[in-house]
């Protein structure tokens, strides 16, 4: 490995490979940020998704308002004098975003940037940790 460079914990893992709990505790530390309140992390049956099509989040934005709100994103940091999020384009992005769909609603908890820096860089799929209603009887 050059220097700069680091191992990606995430490599070769597929959804069998990490378990419930480890799944809603990072759903869980996300809960309260940007989720709509629908669903508690306890609640649901979680998932992780190593390539989910990033047509799932088509009902949020289209791909051109994902680049736009990308781009507006971006001015707003440099003007507030925060970092940019230039890097996530330029980056591999390793951490999933975290989402729940219910009834065909997706709510991204955690990932926005993410997601739509996904969008600008012309990829199909991202790494996702995705939250349904559990089923009860």
């Amino acid at each position: 490995m050059s220097q700069g460079e680091f191992s990606d914990p995430l490599d070769g893992l597929g959804p069998e490979d990490l378990t419930q709990e480890e799944l809603r505790l990072e759903a869980s530390s996300c809960f309260g940020d940007c989720d709509d309140g629908e669903l508690h992390p306890d609640d649901a049956q979680w998932t992780y998704h190593p390539a989910l099509p990033l047509s799932t989040f088509l009902t949020i934005f289209s791909e051109k308002e994902w680049r736009e709100w990308f781009e507006q994103e971006n001015r707003w940091a440099v003007e507030d004098g925060r970092n940019s999020y230039t890097y996530l384009v330029q980056e591999k992005i390793i951490e999933p975003v975290v989402l729940t769909i219910i009834n065909g609603k997706v709510s991204i908890w955690g990932g926005w940037h993410r997601t739509a820096a996904t969008f600008a860089k012309g990829n199909d799929t991202i790494r996702a940790i995705v939250g349904v209603p559990k089923i009860t009887n």
